[in-house]
């Protein structure tokens, strides 16, 4: 086991980029995602100053009536939180202040708050990632530059479409919390191991979430996939791990 593991969550509205995010750490970019109706996460290894850690990162569901009613669970053990935004869209900045709210209000560790501004290749002028002083950004951009400087965030900008930016978030995340590793670092942690779930029922859950959203099955069969799903879980709580 790794001696290092962090756990990382994405939050902030439906079609900001979330999914495309673990998307692009895992299979690589999809021009066709649909947005998540569930917790994904993925696992990835980064190398900090020598030390290679373990950063498990979680991408919660921005439609409100897809996520947990236990609010405090979906950050349990968040080492840090990247609000995302769309670059592109003018209610950002009421976006970006209502999921650090949240975060602040149920986030029990404190975790690290970074704001993430996607798509970036739309913008002009991009000097770098956390450099946006010298760039001439729209007015969005702006002022949630303000609002982290005001709050001492970061505010970082990526594009999807670049795996550099996506993975150097990961770097910037593995190198603030190893300075802060005896408060985040769950490896010791049995509920920090999201891959108890087999890979069979991750399976059956992206089958039923893509049938859910194309409506491509009856409805006794989907409620027959339920049932299935329900009983893996069980096995999951037997072994106090936590999905």
């Amino acid at each position: 086991m790794t001696q290092y593991r962090f756990k990382i969550a994405l939050v902030g509205e439906s079609g900001v980029g979330k999914s495309q995010f673990i998307s692009v750490l895992g299979e690589g970019y999809n021009e066709h995602i649909t947005p998540s109706v569930m917790s994904r996460w993925i696992g990835k290894k980064v190398n900090i100053e020598g030390h290679l850690i373990d950063i498990n990162v979680w991408d919660r569901p921005g439609r409100t009536q897809y996520l947990s009613k236990d609010i405090s669970s979906s950050y349990k053990n968040m080492g840090v939180v990247c609000v995302m935004y769309d670059v592109n869209n003018s209610d950002s900045m009421e976006e970006v202040k209502k999921w650090v709210n949240e975060v602040k209000s149920y986030a029990i560790k404190n975790p690290i708050i970074y704001l993430v501004g996607n798509k970036s290749d739309t913008c002009t002028d991009l000097i770098s990632l956390t450099d946006l002083s010298s760039s001439n950004y729209n007015g969005i951009v702006e002022h949630v530059h303000s609002f982290a400087n005001e709050y001492n965030y970061k505010h970082i900008m990526i594009s999807n479409k670049n795996k550099k930016d996506v993975m150097q978030v990961l770097t910037i995340a593995g190198t603030d919390l190893m300075k802060d590793h005896a408060k985040f670092n769950i490896s010791s942690m049995s509920s920090a191991i999201p891959c108890a779930c087999s890979d069979k029922t991750i399976q059956k859950l992206v089958m039923l979430e893509n049938n859910l959203l194309h409506h491509s099955e009856t409805i006794s069969e989907s409620e027959k996939r339920i049932k299935e799903l329900e009983k893996d879980i069980q096995k999951l709580k037997k072994n106090r791990y936590s999905y």
